[in-house]
């Protein structure tokens, strides 16, 4: 008999080190050789939570809820039901959680619990943009991990650097960001831990498309997609098929990108999430706007616009409103105050490549009807920009600005604007001159070049040699 306890209590000992250590699949095999106790539960719980078998690990954790009445269990299931309310958004419950963990493993004097409950605190503080107790938290996280056996060390290492190069990444530090997210999918390749490697991998990717790398991020997503796939972690895969689509309307690659868009929406619909529904939907408006199909893409970037509202995320809020500004088919007003709406939440972040993408924005709305407001809002951009490493960001800003130098010169159907505060260069004006000139006469002469000429006062011949050079 004793014999059959020792080996059992080796038995959850090994399993206890491979769910902390990320070996999830392995850490299965050992729990269904288990008989039922608090800590076995507690431990399958959080397997179920990795696999995304929510309503399995609820199941699990609400029948414990009464049956602890030792101070680690206490703290195990503290830390397990705080993973379990941050799955399900519910933020306030999940801050409790993890707090009443931090106060009980701080009394146990256990430091890979205290690092478990800072790095779920920092998580929380992170999502509320409340950075600078983000940060106190991952570093304390790692502070508690210095003694720590190695393969539960790299494990919550590379998810802290998961964690918190996320959080860089929306605060606009794309160079603490890369470094981050390169060591946490190091440190995770090292593991079994396929499902944050694969998240980590999504993440590296979005800074890919960012500095312009399609075609590496589209690479990165795929091995990602292919990972989540095959352990069917489809709330993981919604994020990777967004941001693959991200990476191929980079490359222009419209038809794939709406499949990948469409796939991640039939996911949604079996895991509800506001945040990763409104960013689905914002970037399927991309394709549509980039395949001329308008009147679609304003009924979905209003959709995506009133979704990012409900979850309350900053960015979302801003790329949503960003897309109302793009398109000139609805109310020039509600264009306008929508934009007006993306700068103050942009501010409000601290984040310069969000303010920047909200200026140039502002500016290429402008140039529609105001030259002058757009140049000003093209100033206000441009220092954020030459200070950003963000590729889509430069390449936007120089499109603008071309658009700028076009609209010097400003035609209609029967009228040729120049603006005196912004005077085209001699010979953009003589071309457009000649151009309209001569279209017109050939419009208003039917063709006939002879006529053209008695129109305009020239020759012939010189009409002939008009209309080739502008190739009209």
């Amino acid at each position: 008999m004793a014999t059959g306890a020792s080996a059992m209590n080796t038995l959850l000992a090994d399993l206890q080190d491979l769910v902390d250590s990320g070996r999830m699949a392995r850490a299965e095999d050992v729990a269904a050789a288990l008989v039922t106790e608090p800590l076995v539960e507690i431990l399958r719980a959080e397997i179920d939570i990795y696999f995304e078998r929510i309503d399995k690990a609820s199941m699990k954790l609400e029948s414990l809820r009464r049956n602890i009445n030792d101070i680690g269990l206490l703290a195990r299931f503290a830390l397990a039901e705080g993973e379990l309310y941050w799955r399900k958004n519910r933020d306030d419950d999940c801050a409790a959680r993890f707090q009443l963990a931090y106060s009980l493993y701080d009394f146990l004097n256990d430091d890979f619990g205290l690092a478990r409950a800072h790095y779920g605190l920092a998580r929380i503080a992170a999502k509320y943009s409340h950075y600078n107790e983000a940060d106190e938290h991952f570093a304390q996280a790692v502070r508690f991990l210095e003694e720590i056996s190695q393969n539960r060390k790299d494990y919550l290492l590379g998810l802290i650097g998961l964690a918190q190069g996320e959080m860089k990444h929306r605060q606009g530090k794309i160079d603490e960001a890369t470094n981050l997210l390169l060591a946490s999918v190091q440190m995770l390749g090292k593991t079994d831990a396929v499902r944050h490697y694969a998240v980590a991998r999504c993440a590296l990717a979005a800074l890919y498309v960012e500095s312009g790398r399609y075609d590496i991020a589209a690479e990165s997503c795929d091995e990602a997609i292919q990972v989540l796939k095959s352990f069917n972690l489809n709330r993981e895969l919604i994020p990777a098929l967004s941001t693959r689509a991200e990476a191929q309307i980079g490359l222009k690659r419209y038809r794939e990108a709406e499949a990948a868009l469409e796939e991640a929406r039939e996911l949604l619909k079996a895991n509800p999430n506001k945040s990763l529904e409104a960013r689905v939907l914002t970037l399927l408006s991309d394709v549509y706007i980039n395949t001329s199909r308008v009147k679609e893409a304003a009924a979905i970037a209003q959709n995506a616009l009133d979704i990012a509202d409900v979850a309350g995320n900053s960015l979302l809020r801003i790329q949503s409103r960003l897309r109302i500004g793009r398109l000139p088919i609805i109310d020039r007003q509600l264009r306008k105050q929508a934009l007006e709406q993306s700068l103050e939440i942009a501010e409000s972040t601290g984040n310069p490549s969000l303010k920047a993408e909200v200026l140039i924005a502002s500016a290429d709305f402008y140039f529609e009807f105001d030259l002058a407001r757009g140049r000003e809002y093209i100033s206000l951009a441009t220092p954020f920009v030459e200070a950003s490493f963000n590729a889509r960001l430069r390449n936007e800003l120089k499109r603008v600005q071309v658009k700028s130098e076009r609209m010097r010169i400003r035609r209609t159907e029967h009228e040729l604007i120049f603006d005196a505060r912004f005077l085209p260069t001699w010979e953009e004006a003589k071309h457009a001159l000649e151009t309209f000139l001569l279209k017109n006469a050939l419009d208003q002469s039917q063709g006939n070049l002879t006529r053209a000429g008695e129109i305009l006062d020239i020759t012939k011949v010189h009409v002939h040699t008009k209309k080739k050079q502008l190739g009209l």
